[in-house]
């Protein structure tokens, strides 16, 4: 399913589109929903990848979004993301779990990275700045609110292997996180 979140012919702000999964139920009336991705704007053409959240698995489905023209026509493709590339890797080099977020996106989207585990990260707000927020998870196992903060990376540097390190002060392992 998609929608126009935020839009209405009277705003002079350039169209957004955003997505969802809906279970694959035979009763369309039943069927649930995931949450709402993250708005894109298609006035920008080019390519996004998106996290779409599934009603009916744990784990997101990662699609990469292609916005082109032809003639006068915009056309929104949207295709399955290549699992074996995403567009970031974070490695947990620590002894404890941390949780890593996109800045100014709500704690209950944030991706659990195991003690010594790496996980694979998509944005999930195309439109706003690609920062991270780092924190000690919890220990809930759920990835939501509640860890230490350890600080903010930005992955502005295309291409580039960026690195994160954590004082002795801020972590007992005083190992380092790699994005």
């Amino acid at each position: 399913a998609w929608h126009w979140p935020h839009h209405n012919g009277a705003t002079k702000e350039p169209p957004l589109l955003s997505a969802c999964l809906i279970a694959s139920s035979g009763d369309a009336a039943a069927a649930r929903r995931g949450r709402w991705s993250a708005a894109f704007g298609i006035h920008d053409l080019g390519e996004v990848v998106l996290k779409l959240a599934s009603p009916e698995a744990e784990a997101p489905l990662v699609l990469r979004v292609e916005v082109s023209l032809v003639r006068a026509t915009v056309l929104v493709r949207f295709a399955a993301e290549d699992k074996s590339t995403p567009p970031y890797r974070v490695i947990n080099r620590l002894s404890s779990a941390v949780t890593v977020n996109q800045v100014g996106v709500p704690a209950v989207c944030a991706t659990r990275v195991p003690s010594h585990g790496l996980a694979n990260y998509v944005l999930e707000a195309p439109t706003l700045e690609p920062v991270l927020s780092i924190a000690m998870a919890d220990g809930a196992g759920d990835g939501g609110e509640g860890g230490t903060p350890l600080g903010e990376l930005s992955l502005s540097k295309i291409g580039e292997e960026v690195t994160f390190e954590i004082a002795a002060a801020a972590a007992p392992a005083a190992a380092p996180s790699s994005a």
